[in-house]
């Protein structure tokens, strides 16, 4: 989110590109050498295009994702188990499973992740885009991708 917010202070700052409204385009041409069409007299290159880092494949972000575990599903999952009251004698032993799924109930609990996000596509031909040129028309700035329900 700052992002979007650093975003906005640089269009509300900067003196000679003032805000114009929003349009939206179509990608004529994909990255690297993007190309959106705009209406069909303007089509703009990509040294018009300030493009929101989002929108290009190999952007990484890293996360943290904390949550409650509610529902799970593993597949060919191997389970260490360390009783030593099992027929087989004492632990560890593993055992291969097919696909167990449940439903936890009672004390669930909790999961936490850290990881890195890779973007791993990136603007298509014919998708539609949303844009907010300046004021001259000189640069267009990228935000994302549209659709309509």
């Amino acid at each position: 989110m700052n992002e979007y917010r650093n975003f906005a202070k640089l269009i509300k700052y900067s003196p000679k590109n003032k805000w114009a409204g929003v349009v939206l385009g179509t990608v004529e041409v994909a990255p690297p050498d993007l190309q959106v069409r705009v209406n069909p007299k303007l089509l703009l290159k990509k040294h018009q295009i300030c493009i929101a880092k989002e929108k290009v494949i190999g952007y990484t972000r890293e996360f943290n994702i904390k949550g409650e575990i509610k529902e799970f599903t593993l597949e060919n999952a191997t389970i260490e188990t360390t009783s030593s009251n099992t027929e087989a004698g004492p632990g560890p032993h593993k055992h291969e499973h097919g696909t167990i799924e449940g439903t936890i109930t009672g004390q669930a609990g909790t999961f936490e992740f850290d990881g890195t996000l890779k973007w791993t596509d990136e603007l298509k031909v014919g998708e539609q885009v949303i844009l907010i040129p300046t004021n001259q028309n000189s640069i267009f700035f990228l935000l994302d991708t549209s659709f309509y329900y």
